[in-house]
């Protein structure tokens, strides 16, 4: 990733392979989560994918507090496994629209 480019939103990060780091102000942990994953999270719940919203809609797993800090990486992820196939996409909206 050249200094110049800029990323306006979830798809352009997944594009160029990139994930996000995130940090929480409230416990301090520090996770890298994968651009393709999140990107198509979003899309399952319908949410902005613009980044400048992805903070108001990601919580920190273990205290829940927002993020204080966000951006492109090309280091690996650190989260669980995402789902791999179209079948396992279908079974995760449904579970998360309830």
């Amino acid at each position: 990733m050249s200094a110049n480019t800029r990323f306006e939103t979830l798809g352009d990060i997944a594009r160029k392979r990139g994930n996000l780091a995130v940090g929480c102000s409230g416990c301090q942990r520090r996770a890298v989560i994968s651009g393709e994953w999140l990107d198509r999270m979003f899309m399952v719940q319908r949410w902005d994918s613009r980044v400048a919203f992805v903070r108001q809609r990601i919580r920190c797993s273990r205290c829940g507090a927002r993020p204080d800090l966000v951006r492109v990486t090309h280091q690996k992820p650190t989260m669980d496994r995402p789902p791999r196939t179209e079948a396992e996409w279908r079974k995760l909206a449904a579970r998360l629209r309830g």
